[in-house]
């Protein structure tokens, strides 16, 4: 029987990480056989670890690597495989993740859709066209809209919509606002700015 490849995705600070753990504490509790995965390009700590102060011990993904690489089992039937960070995950490493789940597991992928820069981020395109099940995870702007945008800034807290997408940081760096916000104002002149800084 095949499993199933589920992401769920948020924007900055939406409760992900401290969701998966919740799941994982709660699959465990239950007797589930549960590994958790992180990958080695997130260098912020060497657990999963959410702001509320859960975390975990996990394995560690390094680029080269499948998670099949890694995994402490071969028999993947009913096993439960929660990955966070996936947006950093390669779209090799995600259709490993795929082939995981048609063998028997099911695969969840924790992770952001789009990067700072009004894109989606490769991973996350390839999970929205082959998960089997997709699940928004709601977060707010500061003026109480749905956030659904990245805004990065610097130390002045200048917005920035150009440079290397993976940028590791949390609050110091990113906050999640609504579009309204993430371009400052609504004029045609400042999205036209923005656009021009893509890429």
């Amino acid at each position: 029987m095949n499993g199933k490849l589920i992401f769920q995705y948020a924007t900055m600070n939406a409760g992900k990480t401290a969701k998966l753990l919740t799941e994982a504490y709660n699959l465990m509790a239950i007797g589930k056989n549960v590994t958790l995965i992180k990958p080695s390009i997130d260098t912020r700590n060497e657990t999963i670890e959410s702001r509320n102060g859960f975390k975990s011990d996990c394995l560690v993904l390094n680029e080269k690597q499948n998670v099949s690489d890694i995994l402490p089992f071969s028999d993947y039937k009913d096993k439960y495989i929660l990955v966070d960070e996936c947006q950093f995950l390669s779209k090799e490493q995600i259709f490993d993740l795929r082939k995981i789940s048609l063998k028997g597991a099911t695969v969840e992928c924790f992770g952001l859709k789009n990067t700072f820069k009004m894109e989606l981020f490769e991973s996350s395109a390839f999970l929205l066209a082959i998960a089997d099940e997709i699940v928004e995870n709601s977060s707010y702007c500061h003026c109480g809209e749905k956030a659904t945008m990245i805004l990065k800034t610097d130390s002045d807290s200048n917005p920035i919509y150009n440079g290397d997408i993976i940028d590791c940081g949390a609050e110091d760096k990113y906050t999640s606002v609504c579009f309204k916000h993430y371009t400052n104002e609504t004029n045609d002149t400042q999205l036209s700015d923005i656009f021009r800084n893509l890429g």
